[in-house]
């Protein structure tokens, strides 16, 4: 068995027992991830705390603040693409368990994770993720080089083929 990298990602093992409900909170923190890299005075420990312990309202504001600053667009699709898959329902009044912290963490720092150990983590060949995604194999080698950047749909997609492990 295939030792799980440490590199800021989900190990596959972990991917395997994920339910539904840390995968939204994983997401969350996927989005939270990325309005701090465009919002580089966003990151703060308060701030990060709360988002951590109240995903939803946490991602609001921070989106809220964000889009007030211009550093991001109300349709941001590397967002809108990740909240369209978010149950509206998801719970916001109970902070997030200890455990449910931490797959909060692996999503925010997820955004740091390049396209070429995304596409490894799937486990498909390039022909197989092409043909998942509706693109070429030709156009997945080149994202897997670095010739190309996937858009945020494709990545979107190669994500949620790696927290589905299917």
């Amino acid at each position: 068995m295939k030792t799980p990298e440490r590199s800021g990602t989900v190990s596959a093992e972990r991917e395997q027992t994920m339910n539904e409900k840390q995968k939204q909170i994983y997401r969350f923190g996927q989005l939270y991830g990325y309005i701090c890299q465009k919002h580089g005075n966003w990151s703060g420990s308060a701030h990060d705390q709360y988002a951590m312990l109240f995903p939803m309202k946490g991602f609001t504001v921070a989106f809220i603040a964000a889009i007030k600053s211009r550093a991001i667009s109300p349709d941001d699709t590397y967002i809108t693409v990740r909240v369209d898959s978010i149950d509206p329902d998801f719970p916001q009044d109970k902070p997030l368990s200890l455990e449910e912290q931490g797959t909060w963490t692996l999503g925010r720092m997820q955004i740091r994770r390049d396209v070429k150990s995304l596409i490894d983590q799937t486990g498909l060949t390039q022909e197989q993720l092409a043909e998942r995604l509706g693109v070429t194999r030709l156009t997945v080698g080149r994202w897997y080089r670095g010739e190309a950047s996937p858009k945020a749909q494709a990545v979107f997609g190669i994500e949620e083929i790696v927290l589905n492990n299917s």
